[in-house]
């Protein structure tokens, strides 16, 4: 799997498929702890958002009693960044190029082109759970 990145636009494609995602902006307020993205496929440019998370769900499974300030210093150590992507409006049938299982496997390391190049020496990861059915499956990808 080739994917290329090109800092200038702040888009990463797979070459195979033309797949691509691009860095957009940042959300409106930082604590909401959102950024903006935008898919490009087939000529069609689809804006999603992707939440993300600095290790509190795993800090808090591993520790689930810690005090706040002992909870920061754990985060700190643990120096991750987790995106979680939800809202992309796609329905991967219309695209019959890929299926489902490729789609997200692509979909999920070309977003992590894209995260793995934000400023920020963090360690990075990104989870996708397709809108069109939570069922259908969970695509991961870490660096």
């Amino acid at each position: 799997m080739v994917i290329k990145y090109d800092a200038a636009t702040r888009r990463a494609t797979h070459l195979e498929s033309g797949l691509a995602v691009e860095f957009y902006r940042d959300g409106d307020y930082p604590q909401e702890r959102e950024k903006h993205f935008r898919l490009i496929w087939k000529g069609q440019s689809l804006p999603f958002r992707a939440g993300y998370d600095f290790g509190e769900p795993t800090i808090n499974r591993l520790y689930p009693t810690l005090d706040r300030m002992v909870q920061r210093e754990k985060r700190l150590e643990l120096n991750e960044q987790n995106s979680h992507v939800s809202s992309l409006p796609i329905d991967v049938a219309r695209w019959p190029q890929m299926e489902r299982a490729e789609f997200g496997e692509v979909f999920a390391r070309v977003m992590l082109a894209v995260v793995a190049h934000l400023p920020g020496e963090k360690r990075r990861s990104v989870h996708f759970r397709p809108f069109f059915q939570l069922s259908q499956g969970h695509w991961s990808a870490q660096q």
